[in-house]
């Protein structure tokens, strides 16, 4: 499976849900983590029904004159690696690690998010606890996407799930 396509597996479902006033109120306030750097990482085991695997989403470049960043995408699916990258907006990797702090603006449209702990391989983390009708999301304050635990329902109610097991953070 394509790195890029495994990866926005997750991305896009989360994505939709960020109201713009979340985006807009987070990129204001700097002090809630730490800016997103270089070295970043976040690695996660993928498992959905047939497959198995990890993928590792590391910051490779930031470019503060363009407000993106570079994030490599590594997957290895039953031995078979591939690697791709994708611009994403710096405001929406301080958006995804912020999460927990503005936890209440994600209740809305149909979905519940409440504050949580979640225990997963990396450690334990407080997350926003995300519910909707493509799935689950604990957002937490990890590098890179702010991803602790994803779990996406397909249309024919099968479930990926995706799990921090380990991070950097520069």
């Amino acid at each position: 499976m394509n790195s890029a396509l495994l990866a926005m597996t997750f991305l896009n479902p989360i994505f939709s849900h960020f109201p713009n006033a979340l985006v807009t109120s987070v990129t204001s306030v700097n002090s809630v983590v730490s800016a997103p750097a270089v070295g970043d990482s976040a690695t996660y085991t993928i498992n959905a029904s047939g497959f198995s695997g990890s993928l590792v989403e590391t910051i490779s470049a930031i470019d503060t004159s363009t407000g993106q960043a570079t994030v490599m995408q590594t997957a290895t699916v039953q031995g078979q690696s591939s690697t791709d990258s994708s611009q994403v907006a710096l405001n929406a990797l301080t958006t995804l690690e912020s999460s927990v702090t503005y936890c209440s603006v994600f209740n809305q449209n149909g979905q519940t998010a409440k504050v949580e702990e979640i225990t997963v391989p990396a450690g334990t983390f407080k997350v926003c606890h995300l519910t909707s009708t493509d799935g689950e999301y604990f957002l937490g304050a990890v590098p890179v996407l702010g991803i602790v635990k994803g779990i996406t329902k397909g249309s024919d109610g099968t479930a990926t799930v995706m799990t921090l097991t380990s991070y950097i953070k520069k």
